[in-house]
């Protein structure tokens, strides 16, 4: 038999020795505790039926001192560490000792009486026997194992060193001269099979490496040159990123920087772009505007939806002009331009879509109406004045006529009387003939007519011509009371309402400044906004509120005046004509259309100040005159 086959019968044999002498001990261990508990639980069932059958008689018969006395005795005996009776009917009869407690052997046995159960004994008994028999095994097995183990270990140590530890040491040594790169050292041969073939593995691996070695240089030589033209062309890939990143940002900072509103959308009109300025317009984010329709974000331009896909379809820009949008209440006016987008792609996903630009020409559009309105003032002046001087002739003679009948007619003038007398009748005959026919009503109509007129001609010569008067320091409160009780005076007024049931608010600031003004232009200029005010009132209902309320304050180069009344207010598509001659809201004949043209002519030509008006319908009227302030001493020659 050879050897190497000894010496592995004998390694095996010595750990078959070891393990059958552990197997032993613990078996020996085990088996006698577990004989010595069985031998207790059977003697601890048969100790607490005996007390049982021997309580039973005295218990039925309620014979307590001899209950007593059993039980006692019992619990003197070896080894009881409790003992308890208990009645049927729960009642504790007897204890003694501890029933429950770690190290106990616990028993119960019920007392019967004829067939009866009449009570319950606990019974307890402590494992001191068992323990010492533990312990007597436990120290011989410890013993035996002691040995054993010993023996084991150096068995163990000798085969270890001897068959393992010594040759994979040399093993450990070659390899470690091979990671060295000493590929040319060979391990020696071992008597161990195993160790031979892993040692002749080892020395193939080495041979193998030697020459892979040589060939890894030259990879490695070629993978340096790819690695640099890599790093090359990574480097220009980031640069060209981050130039199209800046070219981007740049973009973006051109359309954001934009006063215009910009937005992208695609051939379904979702948004693709969403600058600042569309941002700010209706407070959606870009973020957020992102895929969703142009519709729910600006639904003002839902209505040039079929504008927009025409632009893209046709490839043609597309303008609107003068686009209501309605912001912050307000309507703003909105100059709309369509650019269709196209990404050139002839094959492929040639995708089409449209720019929006949206301008704000709000303020353009209303110095074009300025501008209209001003041309129309100048060529309505020159005509006014042409009529007026043509007109004035006419008006001075009927009303020169009218005067001189009704003198004719007065019968406070003697050479009347003396007329009327020389013609056979009385001048009160003939003053009844005419009350009578309604011919001095028709000569008042006639007067008052012509009065109408002549106001109105002087109107329209106020318009046509620059006034004469001189601008001079003054109290625009003050003004603004004289007008006040002017108005309540006006017989024109007082022919469709009385103005003192009016209810007039002030609220004047103190310390204001002196405006520089023409005291009675500035004073038609406000008596016309109150009768326009008082008249636009007349039709409410009498439970409605009537008020006028005027105001005034300070700023910076301005004193500023309001007129503001709780009338039915001026529709917005008209609100913008109602400086324009000869316009009116009122019934016919009742305006002609001039007041507030001679007046916002007075305020803006003759004293360079302002004249606004803002109304809602339902919601009244404000007038907003602003007159420059006056310098100690300062005169203007209007």
């Amino acid at each position: 038999m050879p050897s190497s086959i000894r010496r592995d019968l004998n390694l095996g044999l010595i750990i078959a020795i070891l393990v059958v002498g552990l197997g032993g001990s613990i078996g020996y261990y085990q088996i006698t505790v577990s004989e010595a508990e069985r031998v207790l639980d059977s003697t601890l069932g048969e100790e607490a039926s005996d007390i049982a059958s021997v309580l039973a008689f005295p218990l039925w018969h309620l014979d307590y001192p001899a209950v007593d006395s059993i039980c006692e005795a019992r619990f003197r005996s070896r080894n009881v560490s409790g003992l308890s009776l208990v009645s049927d009917r729960g009642e504790v009869l007897y204890l003694s000792g501890s029933l429950d407690g770690p190290g106990l052997l616990r028993a119960e046995e019920d007392v019967v009486y004829e067939g009866m159960v009449i009570g319950h004994v606990r019974l307890a008994l402590n494992r001191d026997d068992i323990a010492r028999i533990r312990e007597s095994v436990r120290d011989t097995t410890l013993i035996l194992l002691a040995g054993v183990l010993a023996a084991s270990i150096l068995v163990t140590q000798f085969v270890l060193r001897r068959y393992l530890t010594s040759p994979l040491r040399h093993l450990q040594q070659g390899v470690a001269r091979l990671a060295e790169g000493d590929y040319e050292h060979e391990l020696p041969p071992n008597s161990r099979k195993e160790i031979r073939e892993l040692a002749s593995s080892i020395n193939a691996l080495a041979s193998r490496l030697a020459r892979r070695e040589v060939d890894a240089a030259s990879y490695l030589g070629s993978m340096e040159e790819a690695n640099l033209r890599l790093s090359a062309e990574i480097e220009e890939r980031k640069k060209a990123e981050t130039d199209l990143r800046l070219a981007r940002n740049f973009v973006k900072n051109i359309i954001d920087s934009m006063p215009s509103i910009l937005v992208g959308v695609d051939p379904e009109l979702r948004v693709l772009e969403w600058n600042d300025a569309a941002q700010q317009a209706t407070s959606v984010s870009a973020a957020a505007a992102r895929g969703r329709p142009l519709t729910d974000l600006m639904p003002q331009l839902g209505r040039y939806a079929d504008d927009i896909r025409r632009a893209m379809a046709e490839n043609q820009p597309l303008t609107r002009s003068k686009v209501p949008i309605v912001e912050d209440g307000s309507i703003r006016n909105c100059d709309l331009v369509i650019y269709p987008l196209d990404n050139g792609q002839e094959h492929g996903d040639r995708r089409k879509g449209a720019v929006l630009r949206v301008d704000d020409v709000t303020q353009r559009v209303r110095i074009e109406e300025m501008m209209i309105q001003s041309e129309k003032m100048i060529s309505v002046g020159g005509l006014a004045a042409g009529m007026a001087h043509e007109i004035n002739n006419p008006l001075g003679i009927i009303l020169q006529g009218v005067q001189l009948a009704t003198n004719r007619l007065s019968p406070s003038l003697p050479a009347n009387v003396e007329a009327a007398r020389a013609a056979g009748t009385t001048l009160e005959a003939v003053n009844d003939y005419l009350e009578r026919r309604s011919i001095l009503e028709c000569l008042r109509g006639i007067r008052d007519a012509g009065s109408r007129a002549a106001q109105i001609v002087a109107n329209m010569l106020n318009f046509s011509r620059m006034s004469d008067s001189k601008a001079v320091p003054s109290d625009l409160t003050q003004l603004l009371e004289t007008t006040i009780d002017l108005a309540g005076k006006d017989y024109d007024l007082k022919k469709r309402f009385d103005f003192r049931l009016i209810d007039i608010v002030r609220e004047y600031s103190e310390g204001l400044p002196y405006v520089l003004c023409s005291a009675t232009e500035i004073e038609q200029v406000f008596l016309n906004l109150f009768k326009n005010a008082a008249q636009a009132m007349a039709d409410l209902p009498a439970d409605a509120p009537h008020r006028i309320t005027v105001r005034t304050f300070a700023e910076p180069g301005y004193v500023v005046a309001e007129v503001e009344d709780t009338g039915p207010g001026v529709d917005e598509a008209i609100l913008h004509r109602i400086f324009e001659p000869f316009f009116t809201t009122k019934k016919p004949g009742v305006g002609t259309g001039l007041g507030l043209s001679v007046s916002f002519f007075i305020i803006t030509q003759n004293h360079q100040g302002q004249f606004l008006v803002r109304s809602e319908p339902g919601r009244g009227a404000t007038f907003t005159i602003k007159l420059p302030q006056a310098s100690p001493g300062a005169t203007l020659d209007a």
